[in-house]
Order: structure tokens, then C-alpha cells, then sequence
């Protein structure tokens, strides 16, 4: 459950900053708020991965269940994205159907590294072209989402 909540994480991360090596301006505000641009659901080819960006928050659905959601700031072409909760049958099945925040995870017994590990920031870059936003991770491994 780890890896594929680490994945999901890198996964929205890449969605969330984008096409890092291939880089251009995004027309965002290059300020630290949120692009505009990015609001709406986006969702991955297979349609297995949903991404709603709502003004600086997010939620991501795999294969219509919950999974994270959290916050998101962006600064010209990258952005930064930082789980506030973790959907709990999204990490175990044992786990009640809610949103649990970090510190609900480690008190339900989940050790706090692993909890810590999955809660940390990550930064991407992001590109936004007509309704596709292509992410890179910082191994360029590139992820894209459509717009629907």
C-alpha cells in the first residue's frame, strides 16, 4: 500500500507541477498563489486516475475511490504540492472510509517515518497546452492529464 500511495503522491505531484525538463511558462502568475488554469478535473488516459484542482486545493480519485487530497501553490512553471489527508482504505482496507490527516494516521498506530515519508512536499514543473497538462517528475518520467 505504501508503494502505491507513494506512486499516487508522485503521481499527483506530477500533475499538480508539470513538465519540468520541457519546461515553458504556463502563463501562471509566477508568484507563489495558484494558476487558474489548473482548476477543473483532469484525468489520466485510462481514466483510472481523476485530479480535481480547486484554487490551491486538490483531490485525487483512483478509479472513482478517494485517495489524497491536499494543497498546491504554483510559481511560474512548478509547483508544489502537499498532502494534507490520506483517504484510510486508500492505505488499508482495515481502515474506516475517511479522510485521515497525519497525525490521525500515526495516533490509529501507522508508523510515523512511513506517515512523515508520505506527507513530505514534493515539486514538479507543469505545462498546460488546450486542455492537456503534461508533468515531469525530477527523473523525467512524464505524466499526462486531459481535461474534461
Amino acid at each position: 500500500m505504501k508503494n502505491t500511495i507513494k506512486v499516487l503522491g508522485i503521481i499527483s505531484l506530477m500533475l499538480v507541477i508539470g513538465f519540468s525538463f520541457a519546461a515553458c511558462s504556463d502563463g501562471g502568475d509566477g508568484g507563489g498563489g495558484t494558476d487558474p488554469k489548473l482548476n477543473g478535473t483532469w484525468v489520466d488516459n485510462d481514466d483510472a486516475f481523476t485530479f480535481v484542482f480547486n484554487n490551491g486545493n486538490f483531490v485525487v480519485q483512483a478509479e472513482g475511490e478517494n485517495y489524497v487530497k491536499g494543497t498546491y501553490t504554483t510559481s511560474g512553471s512548478t509547483i508544489k504540492q502537499t498532502l494534507t489527508h490520506i483517504w484510510g482504505q486508500a492505505w488499508d482496507d482495515r481502515f474506516a472510509a475517511k479522510w485521515y490527516s497525519k497525525a490521525e494516521l500515526v495516533t490509529a498506530g501507522i508508523d510515523a517515518e512511513e506517515v512523515d515519508a508520505e506527507f513530505e512536499p514534493v515539486t514538479y514543473t507543469y505545462s498546460i497546452s488546450g486542455n492537456r497538462l503534461t508533468l515531469t517528475d525530477d527523473e523525467g518520467d512524464s505524466f499526462i492529464l486531459t481535461k474534461r
